[in-house]
């Protein structure tokens, strides 16, 4: 597994390994008018995943390791989630429809987890709960691997102490490619 409950702050509980729906693959579809040459999906199954994890607060994080066909595969991944264009994108064509007001898209610090990291906080208030929420999104490559983490949570954000210590945990963990 690649987080385990006692890596995180006291009340969290486990939850399901999330998985692929239709949300998901209709918000796929459209980050693909974004950038055309991303491969098209097939059914997304990770390598390994965690559970949700989910405090009281309801903070939640999900993680996933992917295995590409190649390291330059890989490479060309991460190096899409670093493209700010291509983000601004995807916040306005998936996320804007979905708030009551412009969200807002920030990068986050990643020092220390590799020169192909990238991370991201996107806030926005979603239509149906009215609460600011905090989605913040960390990408690491390690060869062919590529170990993505998601970060939720309403009006209390997760430190990025928090999150570098908690994707360093899973890239340590990553099942070999």
């Amino acid at each position: 597994m690649l987080l385990r409950i006692d890596d995180l702050p006291a009340g969290f509980r486990a939850g399901q390994v999330p998985q692929p729906d239709r949300a998901t693959e209709e918000a796929a579809t459209k980050v693909r008018t974004c950038n055309p040459h991303l491969r098209p999906d097939e059914p997304h199954v990770p390598r390994a995943a965690s559970p949700r994890f989910i405090d009281p607060t309801g903070r939640n994080i999900e993680s996933f390791v992917d295995v590409n066909r190649s390291e330059a595969e890989a490479h060309e991944d991460v190096a899409a989630a670093h493209d700010a264009s291509l983000m601004r994108c995807v916040v306005r064509v998936v996320y804007r429809p979905l708030s009551t007001e412009e969200p807002v898209l920030r990068r986050i610090p990643v020092e220390g987890l590799g020169d192909e990291a990238t991370g991201w906080r996107l806030i926005l208030v979603p239509k149906d709960t009215g609460r600011r929420l905090y989605m913040d999104q960390i990408t690491v490559r390690v060869g062919d691997l590529e170990a993505l983490l998601v970060f939720r949570a309403d009006n209390d954000p997760f430190t990025t102490a928090e999150e570098r210590h908690l994707a360093r945990l899973v890239v340590r963990r990553a099942p070999a490619g």
